[in-house]
This record gives structure tokens, C-alpha cells and sequence, in this order.
């Protein structure tokens, strides 16, 4: 089991805090502000923060793909979901056609816990999503 590794920085940034915490504290970001660090999965993947530690629990997380990424079979431990910012992501679910499909920026999707799937960003231009979970993020590759 490979779990996403992100640099220190990031817990040093985040922490540990909550979505109640940064609630009563205002923040902005600007997208030329955002700062991106190697997911350590391989791929040219990258994250960046929105609140909380992917590492450690609960989260939002923006994931950049290089455009033309794809992702093996594989499953998660935790039920999470997602939001397309930019870029086309498909989230094929092993046995079910019927879920090869386009999501453009705008379109968001649920993944339970443990459910076979594809992550692939289209060709063209690089992926960005949203990802939110309540417990740490982890990347499970599954036997084909």
C-alpha cells in the first residue's frame, strides 16, 4: 500500500486544523498563490492544501495530473469526493462501463471506500480537482 507522502512543509502549514478552525479564521488564496508539492505517487502528481492534512485526516485538497495521466486500478480506504476545476477526468469503475465517462470542470463525483476505479485525466490539458475526506487520503493499487 503506497500512501500519498508530502513534504513537511505542508503538515507544518496545516497542521491539524479543522474545518471548524478555519471557519472562524477568514483566509484567501489566490490561484497564483497556491503552493504545489510532489504527492509522491509517481505520475507528476501534485497537491496542494485547502484546509486540514491529507496525511493525517480530514481534508480538502486540490490534485493536479500532468494532462494524459492515468492512474491503475485501484481503491482507497476512506469514502471521499471530488470536484473537477480544470482539465477532463474520467473515474471509470472496474465492471461498470457505464462510468467511462467525461467529467469537465464543474462536474464532481463520490468514491465509497474500497470500490475498484480508474483515475484518468484526458489528454491535453493537466487535471485539477478538489478532493475532500474525512480520513487520510491513501492510494491502494489493485491486481488487474
Amino acid at each position: 500500500m503506497r500512501k500519498i507522502l508530502l513534504l513537511a512543509v505542508v503538515s507544518a502549514s496545516y497542521g491539524t486544523m479543522t474545518m471548524a478552525q478555519i471557519a472562524s479564521t477568514p483566509t484567501r488564496t489566490r490561484t497564483t498563490e497556491l503552493k504545489w508539492y510532489d504527492a509522491g505517487l509517481g505520475f507528476g502528481i501534485q497537491v496542494s492544501p485547502v484546509y486540514g492534512n491529507l496525511q493525517k485526516g480530514e481534508h480538502s485538497t486540490y490534485v493536479k495530473f500532468p494532462a494524459g495521466t492515468t492512474l491503475p486500478m485501484h481503491t482507497h480506504t476512506d469514502d471521499y469526493y471530488g470536484v473537477v476545476i480544470s482539465g477532463n477526468l474520467r473515474h471509470p469503475i472496474k465492471g461498470q462501463p457505464e462510468t467511462n465517462v467525461s467529467l469537465p470542470p464543474g462536474s464532481h463525483w463520490s468514491m465509497p471506500a474500497n470500490v475498484e476505479h480508474v483515475t484518468e485525466c484526458e489528454p491535453g490539458v493537466e487535471c485539477i480537482v478538489m478532493l475532500t475526506q474525512k480520513k487520510p487520503f491513501d492510494f491502494k493499487p489493485t491486481k488487474k
